[in-house]
């Protein structure tokens, strides 16, 4: 009995996650705002919403657990539907080069202001600032208002 019950609250869990999805952007917006992901992260998406393995067939493949797996997937899940993630994904042609590679560095693959700073050559006063101007062009962008293109200087 305990091991229908079991079975019956993974289902009802796994069932949850995909009607938020379904119900909010479709699996197709998931996936799409999936290839913006690092590899390893865009691939559990993949496995959950493009082939629809369960959290315990993607746990059993990984060699994770599968409350890890299902922690993993809300955790993406909140952070491709946060405002920023959808702007930087979807208006990356704005950005000046450096503006871009922190947004890609801290935006897209979540790393830290420190490993952004480590990874982009940037003071990480320079990471700030930059993503500071990514939140205010979002802002701009979400208040309608018309965001132009950055243009690159010599001291940007």
């Amino acid at each position: 009995m305990a091991r229908v019950q079991t079975h019956t609250v993974e289902y009802a869990q796994e069932s949850l996650l995909r009607r938020s999805v379904d119900r909010r952007e479709g699996f197709e917006q998931v996936l799409a705002l999936a290839e913006h992901l690092p590899a390893e992260e865009r691939m559990l998406m993949d496995q959950l919403f493009r082939y629809g393995l369960s959290f315990r067939q993607v746990a059993k493949l990984t060699g994770q657990k599968k409350w890890q797996v299902h922690r993993e997937a809300e955790v993406l899940l909140r952070h491709m539907r946060s405002p920023l993630f959808r702007f930087v994904a979807g208006r990356r042609d704005l950005f000046s080069k450096k503006t871009q590679r922190v947004a890609d560095v801290v935006v897209l693959q979540r790393r830290s202001l420190r490993q952004a700073a480590a990874d982009t050559g940037l003071s990480l006063h320079a990471v700030r600032l930059r993503l500071r101007e990514l939140h205010a062009l979002a802002l701009a962008a979400a208040l309608g208002r018309d965001v132009k293109p950055q243009v690159e200087t010599e001291e940007s």
